[in-house]
This record gives structure tokens, sequence and C-alpha cells, in this order.
């Protein structure tokens, strides 16, 4: 999942950070600037989600 976001330089342009997460909001991976963090989250909790 990592790799995919990864190579979407368009997605990454536009948002600060990007996450891929599970339904119940456990994150799989996460860029921020682009760069791969292993700073990981549950946001199950976030009213957007």
């Amino acid at each position: 999942m990592l790799r995919y976001l990864e190579d979407k330089p368009a997605v990454n342009a536009l948002f600060g950070s990007v996450v891929a997460a599970r339904i119940h909001g456990e994150m799989l991976a996460r860029l921020v600037d682009g760069r791969p963090t292993t700073e990981f989250a549950n946001i199950a909790d976030r009213g957007y989600f």
C-alpha cells in the first residue's frame, strides 16, 4: 500500500498527509509531505472517518 501511495505524485502534491486505512480506522500506510512515516494511529474516532 505504501508503494502505491508513493507512486501518486498528484495526490502528494495536493495533500500534506496521505493515509490508507482499514474500514475500522487502522492505518495501513501514511505519507507526510510525500515521505513514509511509521507513526500510525487509529482514526476510527474521527468525525470525518
